[in-house]
């Protein structure tokens, strides 16, 4: 057992505490608004790709269909707040395949492939995934 093992666990019972972050899947916070303010160029670039260029001006998709904003974009939002997509980091590959992985999945086959589609054209070594 490790140092941080022990030192999690709850005293006297000798059994581990779920993490701090709670045990469960990762929801969107969809209550505030003000948490899109932690979205980066970056991600606003590619989630307009994604679902149109007024997603998140609008509400609106690429077809001008009123759809609000969509639970990935919450998502991307709150990582970006927990520091899970910490500062300096651009949404990955690896990070959509993360989330299309979830058991309740917030992208649709189109909006996954026009992500990886423009990803692809992004200029090599702009980007590095360090935890690939």
């Amino acid at each position: 057992m490790s140092i941080r093992s022990i030192s999690s666990t709850a005293p006297g019972l000798g059994f581990a505490q779920p993490p701090p972050s709670g045990s469960g899947t990762r929801r969107p916070v969809t209550e505030d608004p003000s948490v899109l303010s932690s979205l980066t160029w970056g991600d606003r670039e590619i989630i307009a790709v994604m679902f149109g260029a007024d997603i998140l001006s609008t509400g609106r998709d690429a077809d001008g269909t009123l759809v609000g904003v969509p639970p990935f974009v919450w998502l991307v939002a709150e990582d970006r707040r927990s520091g899970r997509l910490s500062v300096g980091s651009e949404i990955t590959s690896s990070y959509l395949q993360a989330i299309w992985d979830m058991p309740v999945n917030p992208l649709t086959e189109r909006s996954l492939a026009a992500a990886l589609v423009f990803l692809g054209r992004r200029p090599q070594g702009a980007t590095v995934d360090v935890r690939a």
